[in-house]
């Protein structure tokens, strides 16, 4: 099985890749942007077991449908999302793009590239 990460580099993400990588014999790509997670938890996960990491933010609609049809990604486990409460109030509009609108748009691409 292929299976995508996103924001795995961050807290949440990064311990649910560490599992996988541990007990799966799985492919496993991460992806990335690395705002708020680290390239040290990305050293720390290849430690463990090889996989592909791609720095990139889901933003980035036509390099994420790239990822997806490169690697024939079956499985997206999404943790790329932003999470501060008292910036989500003061950014509502940053905090929707990020967690609404590329979370969608990563759905989207997902069940066309199953679609076709």
């Amino acid at each position: 099985m292929n299976i995508l990460i996103t924001g795995g580099a961050g807290y949440i993400g990064s311990h649910v890749a560490k599992q996988l990588l541990e007990i799966a014999k799985h492919n496993i790509t991460i992806l990335d942007n690395l705002s708020t997670g680290s390239q040290k938890t990305i050293d720390t996960l290849q430690s463990i077991q090889k996989f592909d990491f791609v720095k990139l933010d889901l933003k980035e609609f036509e390099k994420v449908k790239e990822v997806l049809q490169k690697n024939k990604i079956d499985t997206i486990i999404n943790f790329a999302a932003s999470i501060v409460v008292p910036e989500s109030v003061e950014n509502p509009l940053k905090y929707y793009m990020n967690n609404t609108v590329n979370t969608t748009n990563l759905i989207k691409q997902a069940v066309e590239g199953i679609l076709k």
